[in-house]
């Protein structure tokens, strides 16, 4: 009778209160640690609500929401708590689709949802099992086992996770603070684009994610990458992040700031780069890349590590319009690089060694309109202060090359480009009605 009583409060799920500041449909009490969607009959536009304070863990499981009418899960009541040194996954999300879940509950509360640690080898927010459709946003996750937040699902022996049987779509990972994680930051989609024997003895090719922004996150302190996304073929753009002191266990190939991984195309651009031990970005994706308008300040190896593999033909690796300062080992380096058509155009480098060019004789580039300087010659309008963007007597003004043709019609600050009669060099637009 004990065990009866304990799993069926566990799915004990409050109805909503008429008077709710909330506007809930349901409420998951705080002694409530387990949730079922379709055991609760949660619908379509549904708002379950998450009582406010601590609890070690919240597992949600079976709740569908359409594109029109997605369910939202908000905290209500103040902050909601999780998490300990024994928690196995803050929050784990599985088998759902078109959910928000979101921290925005309680306008006192910028993170209204805090995860505070999991234990070694866990996330702090986990999405699994065939989940797709889905927004996170306004979470707080500090000392996380591992990742931070990990969306995916990897193949099994059935093959019902490989690719062709399950696609995930339409990921949104945005206004998040994740810190002090042992992991990466941000972990969406499957490292082995190629395929894999890692989870099962036969061969299999994991699952593409198509629809993907990752956006407005602070992700600091990461023990390995602070945004890692793989196999992500379709409509990917990662921009205005900022990320600083990434790759703190300094574990070769896992260190870098932002990795592009295999299987990876999209638009990577607008984002903020302090410090870290090992590349800036990485791009080992399938061509198509835009990587424009980063700002990578004192990166511990290259700012750019180009190392593709698989690609789409004729589509290639545009690095444009970035400012780099303080590089160690160079600027660009290139290992494998399958892509054609690949271009290095109006970037600016700062206080770097004149062996900044580590491309292979051999392969397909046009280098054009960047330009190599020092602190002093560029002027900054305040570097002491991160403030990197161009004052009036910069030589980088007007500097550059034409590069609307990519798309690239704005600068890190969404300034427009061109202000003057050219683009400027480097990731920001002397923009003098604005400064």
């Amino acid at each position: 009778m004990k065990f009866i009583l304990t799993l069926w409060l566990s799915f004990l799920v409050l109805p909503a209160l008429a008077a709710s500041p909330c506007n809930c449909s349901h409420t998951i009490g705080l002694d409530t640690y387990m949730a079922d969607g379709k055991r609760l009959k949660v619908q379509a536009g549904d708002t379950v609500c998450i009582e406010a304070g601590r609890r070690p863990y919240l597992r949600l499981e079976n709740f569908e929401g359409t594109a029109e009418e997605p369910i939202v899960f908000q905290n209500c009541g103040g902050k909601v708590t999780l998490g300990g040194p024994a928690v196995n996954d803050g929050i784990k999300i599985l088998n759902s689709r078109h959910f928000r879940l979101t921290g925005t509950g309680d306008s006192a509360h910028t993170y209204g949802i805090h995860i505070v640690e999991s234990r070694p080898g866990s996330q702090g927010v986990a999405v699994y099992h065939f989940s797709s459709d889905f927004e996170i946003d306004h979470i707080e996750i500090e000392k996380a086992g591992f990742a931070g937040i990990m969306a995916k699902t990897d193949p099994n022996c059935e093959g019902t996770a490989d690719r062709g049987a399950f696609t995930m779509y339409n990921v949104s990972l945005h206004d998040n603070y994740i810190h002090d994680v042992g992991g990466e930051g941000i972990y969406l989609g499957n490292s082995f684009y190629l395929g894999t024997k890692v989870y099962c003895d036969t061969f299999h090719l994991p699952h593409e994610v198509k629809g993907v922004r990752v956006f407005n996150n602070r992700v600091e302190n990461t023990g390995w990458d602070a945004i890692q996304v793989g196999s992500a073929v379709e409509d990917v753009e990662i921009f205005c992040n900022q990320i600083r002191n990434y790759g703190t266990a300094n574990k070769h190939a896992q260190n870098q700031a932002i990795q592009l991984g295999l299987g990876t195309t999209g638009r990577t651009y607008n984002n903020k780069i302090f410090g870290g031990s090992g590349p800036g970005i990485v791009v080992q994706g399938i061509g198509d890349n835009f990587v424009y308008n980063n700002l990578i300040v004192n990166p511990g190896q290259e700012a750019f590590n180009v190392n593709t593999r698989q690609t789409l033909p004729g589509k290639g690796v545009y690095i444009i319009n970035n400012t780099v300062v303080g590089a160690q080992n160079g600027v660009i380096r290139e290992y494998v690089n399958k892509a054609a058509n690949n271009v290095f155009y109006n970037n600016l480098i700062v206080n770097s060694s004149n062996d900044w060019n580590h491309l292979k004789p051999y392969t397909d580039w046009t280098i054009e309109h960047n330009l190599l300087t020092d602190v002093g010659d560029v002027v900054f309008e305040a570097a002491l202060e991160n403030n990197y963007g161009l004052s009036q007597s910069s030589r980088a003004i007007d500097a550059g090359k034409d590069v609307s043709a990519y798309g690239i019609k704005t600068d890190l600050l969404s300034n427009p480009r061109p202000q003057g009669s050219s683009y400027d060099i480097g990731a920001f637009e002397y923009a003098p009605t604005q400064q």
